[in-house]
């Protein structure tokens, strides 16, 4: 992180978890927001998403919204329980994920909107790797003069 000109290090979950926030949006801004309607009761938690759906379809009647979520993922689904099973309404990322410094979570699960119909698919993090860097990360030495480093 470039702070006052300087490069720093430290934790940017906070400030990834503010810069993502007006990319991240329900899947389908039409409907009403079920998640609203969920209770507490129908909220199913498991080790993958696929489990915790199955409790849910199980758990609740057909025309209800359910929630299920993986905290191992970092993912959660809110869902409408049909006559044959579920549909996927949207997908959220938990606050935990988001913060988190572990591999494909944080700033890795958010991805940006595409500039044009070709533009390759990217992801905060990986906008971010591309645009800042710590000197010692690419061989130079951060204590060195420029012209010193010219030559790394």
């Amino acid at each position: 992180m470039d702070q006052d000109g300087q490069t720093r290090r430290g934790a940017i979950g906070a400030l990834m978890s503010s810069l993502a926030a007006p990319h991240v949006t329900p899947a389908n801004l039409g409907r009403v927001n079920p998640v609203e309607f969920v209770p507490t009761d129908n909220i199913f938690a498991a080790a993958d998403l696929a489990t915790a759906t199955a409790k849910g379809e199980r758990a609740v009647r057909e025309g209800a919204y359910f929630k299920v979520v993986c905290p191992n993922e970092g993912l959660a689904e809110v869902r409408l329980r049909t006559e044959g099973g579920s549909e996927l309404l949207y997908e959220e990322i938990t606050k935990a994920a988001l913060q988190s410094g572990e591999p494909r979570k944080g700033a890795d699960m958010v991805s940006l909107p595409l500039p044009f119909a070709d533009a390759v698919p990217t992801t905060v993090a990986a906008r971010i790797r591309a645009t800042a860097f710590n000197a010692g990360e690419v061989g130079m030495n951060a204590d060195a003069s420029p012209s010193a480093n010219a030559s790394a």
